[in-house]
């Protein structure tokens, strides 16, 4: 077919034709999925105090039980936080933590764990 075969078609300017079909011929751009929602805790956080003595102190250690405690607070406690220690104990007992010995120290946690019904090996936040 010869170009005087086809027919002009009248008031249309051929630029802008050209960008209307390129455009009706380009593929949309794919739509970003969207992120997934991150999840929220919706009820109030569970918190218990559990109270324990340890042979050789005086009074009475009150601590949140730790099968209450986040994951951040766990690791915080295992790594010698002292931010996050002071947080879960409270200045008092981080200071009387601090003066123990490692004897002490493990009676200590083995108390708390067994406030807390925590069996030995087993994290209080799983």
């Amino acid at each position: 077919m010869s170009e005087a075969a086809i027919p002009e078609i009248q008031g249309v300017d051929p630029a802008a034709l050209a960008k209307l079909l390129e455009r009706i011929n380009t593929p949309p751009a794919p739509t970003p999925a969207k992120p997934a929602p991150i999840p929220r805790r919706n009820l109030p956080r569970k918190v218990a105090a559990v109270r324990f003595t340890l042979p050789g102190w005086d009074g009475e250690f009150e601590l949140p039980n730790r099968k209450y405690l986040s994951q951040a607070e766990q690791r915080g406690i295992v790594g010698n936080n002292e931010k996050v220690m002071r947080q879960v104990f409270g200045d008092g007992i981080y200071e009387a933590v601090l003066d123990m010995t490692d004897d002490e120290v493990t009676d200590f946690v083995k108390a708390w764990n067994e406030a807390s019904g925590v069996s030995e090996g087993e994290s209080g936040a799983a």
